[in-house]
């Protein structure tokens, strides 16, 4: 399936990179940071990102698998429903790649590969992953990257005319080490929104956890490698993720939060698990008693767990 197919609205000649004056147009007002331009800023991240993933997808295709595809939209909408940006519609679409992987682009779009889905075990694993990509988002971190580039390419410009190439190529090795770094702390960053986000939308996030200790690396890079490391390494993501209370001590609401969706997809023995947490927690509570009583019954119990006979 076509990109422009599954977002309505894209003609088929309407995938180029628009008029050069545009760009340069819309570059200059994000330039310019003034706090009146919030809403077109907004405007310019939606309309960049459409056309970078209409040139992603004309390049690696879009999967027509219904399962697939319907899989992603349904962990991809919970998500987006806790996500605390309203301002973007999150699209999230299937590339035909075999590498795992998985990236957000400006303006609320997504994409995960099909290499991605056959390597990730369960929904929580995924819908941790596509959390983290939301968190990318939520923090803007697409449209930062735009502006820093844009600026260290006018300010390497500069350099080069004034001091010669050599000049204008360390201050190129400059930029890429400070990207670098950018990245490393956006990556963080959106391990902490995704482990949120995964939550509240009633995934276990614990998946993203159980993900990174599967690309868990098994032999040590030389300086050099993590030197130029666009991401973290996996041990320093599990170790901050640990850190997490929503990991180590999940509040009631979360606790809840999950319990519904387990019982919501009819599982539910783990629903049971997680409303019993949830009681553990604040004995007598009515919402959380009316839950697990009506889970039970499901099941033909009595509040006390036991099969009701007859």
């Amino acid at each position: 399936m076509k990109l422009r197919n599954y977002y309505p609205g894209a003609r088929p000649g309407n995938r180029c990179v628009p008029a050069r004056r545009v760009i340069l147009v819309m570059l200059a007002i994000l330039l310019g940071g003034a706090p009146a331009h919030a809403g077109l800023e907004t405007a310019i991240e939606k309309f960049l990102g459409r056309q970078a993933a209409l040139a992603l997808a004309e390049q690696f295709g879009t999967d027509t698998d219904p399962f697939l595809t319907a899989w992603v939209k349904q962990l991809g909408d919970r998500v987006a429903a806790v996500s605390p940006r309203k301002d973007v519609r999150y699209r999230v679409a299937v590339i035909g790649m075999d590498e795992p992987n998985a990236l957000a682009l400006p303006g609320g779009y997504i994409f995960v590969t099909r290499g991605l889905l056959e390597f990730v075990q369960d929904d929580d694993e995924l819908a941790a992953i596509i959390a983290h990509e939301v968190g990318h988002v939520v923090g803007r971190h697409g449209m930062r990257h735009i502006k820093f580039q844009l600026l260290a390419s006018l300010l390497i410009s500069g350099v080069q005319s004034q001091a010669g190439d050599l000049a204008a190529t360390a201050a190129g090795l400059v930029d890429a080490l400070m990207a670098l770094q950018r990245s490393r702390h956006d990556e963080l960053a959106a391990d902490r929104m995704g482990v949120e986000y995964a939550a509240r939308a009633g995934y276990d996030p614990n998946g993203l956890l159980s993900f990174f200790n599967k690309i868990r690396e098994t032999k040590k890079r030389s300086w050099f490698e993590r030197l130029f490391a666009t991401h973290p390494p996996a041990e320093v993501r599990i170790e901050r993720a640990k850190g997490s209370t929503l990991l180590a001590d999940p509040p009631v609401e979360i606790l809840i939060a999950i319990g519904d969706r387990l019982a919501a997809e009819g599982r539910y023995n783990r629903a049971i698990e997680k409303y019993r947490a949830a009681a553990a927690r604040h004995p007598g509570e009515a919402t959380v008693t009316a839950k697990l009583t009506a889970a039970l019954a499901v099941q033909g119990k009595d509040a006390n767990g036991t099969r009701i006979s007859g």
